[in-house]
């Protein structure tokens, strides 16, 4: 009996003890953009001094706007394309998707979110 009841007090005090008010952890992130961490989408920031925005994904489109070095933009669609050299030979480009235009892969490097891409800015504006 006096096993039983020692039992039920070690029981009771080993339940109890992890019963503590817990102090909040508040974590604060730099951007109030619900999008900078969303994993799936993903952001560009252009390389390039400047350049023109097409209307598709042809450097013989029409250019819609232009962006310079360090911009950010959310990638919204991709698209490999094939067109024919001078010499007559087969040349595959991707193509990113922004609001405004296209723009080739050369032009941008893609980060996973936003919050990455501005970090790069930052590093590329930087040099």
């Amino acid at each position: 009996m006096k096993k039983l009841f020692l039992l039920t007090i070690i029981f009771f005090a080993l339940i109890f003890s992890g019963c503590e008010k817990r102090n909040e952890i508040v974590f604060s992130f730099p951007y109030d953009d619900p999008l900078a961490y969303v994993p799936g989408s993903n952001w560009a920031v252009v390389k390039e001094p400047l350049v023109g925005l097409y209307e598709t994904d042809s450097y013989e489109s029409k250019v819609n706007n232009h962006v310079r070095r360090g911009d950010v933009m959310e990638v919204t669609g991709k698209r490999i394309s094939t067109r024919k050299n001078a010499d007559g030979q087969k040349v595959v480009s991707v193509w990113y998707g922004f609001e405004d235009g296209w723009l080739e892969s050369s032009a941008v490097t893609i980060y996973d979110n936003k919050m990455q891409a501005e970090k790069a800015v930052a590093k590329l504006l930087q040099k």
